[in-house]
């Protein structure tokens, strides 16, 4: 249990973190921050989300105008959201109504800072209510984060996680936690999620020059595929020709080498950000 960030701190916090660009939106100081006094807010711990929604014909601003803060029955939905760019919005100082469900062995997870680095999904679900009195929360604008977002939402997270001085084990999911949502969301993998924010938390700062974000990942690893492709393919020529063609056969030894390349140089970054 901690008492919450003001916003000065969270948005230093945030500052600190490494995130590219952070857009204040309107009235975020302010917003949410009533119910602290009314409701009570004791922050424990940080759920991820989606919007199940992209922005549509929308700009961005009216996504946060109509869809997150200006539904009557539900406004203010999140304390930041990330739209497609990978920005962080930050939306909401005070408390937010992000996550109603929960169960209380959700609650000890997020407190004793248990929920696992390894496995997509931690099933610890229920209907008791309300888990936004104990959570911050981020909303990102997708069907299916983008990797951009990820990153942001990580490096949001590890600023919280620092501030409070939580580990990664105090992040979950929502649909880890609520009866009322889909299992998928936020649409993640929640153990590499939660492995990436630890490993920002023991960062403390912006990237060192070999520490592999989420975006750089997805992109070796799209290269790799590419190459391995290219390489089987270039196989299956050979052997049709029964090897004789002594160009190709050249060109089968230098994509092995670009790809034990590759694999050295996840190795190497993965050892140096341990």
């Amino acid at each position: 249990m901690a008492t919450p960030l003001t916003a000065d701190q969270q948005l230093a916090a945030y500052k600190a973190a490494g995130i590219k660009k952070i857009v204040q939106n309107r009235g975020w100081r302010t917003r949410g921050m009533w119910r602290i006094s009314a409701k009570g807010w004791q922050p424990r711990g940080i759920i991820i989300h989606q919007t199940a929604g992209n922005l549509g014909s929308r700009t961005v601003q009216q996504y946060a105008d109509d869809i997150l803060n200006g539904d009557p029955a539900c406004p203010d939905k999140c304390n930041v959201f990330i739209p497609p760019d990978g920005s962080l919005w930050v939306n909401a100082a005070g408390r937010a109504n992000h996550c109603l469900q929960y169960s209380a062995k959700a609650l000890a997870a997020l407190t004793r800072e248990t929920f696992p680095l390894a496995g997509k999904y931690h099933d610890l679900r229920g209907s008791q209510q309300n888990m936004n009195r104990y959570t911050y929360g981020v909303e990102m604008i997708a069907t299916a984060p983008n990797a951009a977002q990820i990153e942001t939402a990580a490096r949001w997270a590890a600023a919280l996680c620092r501030a409070h001085g939580w580990s990664a084990g105090a992040v979950a999911g929502h649909g880890e936690v609520a009866d009322d949502r889909d299992y998928s969301d936020p649409g993640i993998d929640m153990g590499a999620f939660r492995a990436r924010v630890a490993a920002l938390i023991k960062s403390k700062n912006s990237p060192k020059e070999l520490e592999l974000t989420m975006s750089q990942y997805t992109a070796i690893m799209s290269k790799l595929a590419w190459l391995e492709k290219i390489l089987i393919e270039t196989q299956r020529r050979v052997t049709a020709d029964k090897g004789t063609d002594e160009f190709t056969q050249k060109v089968v030894v230098e994509n092995q080498k670009r790809i034990n390349q590759v694999n050295a140089t996840l190795s190497t970054i993965s050892k140096e950000s341990k």
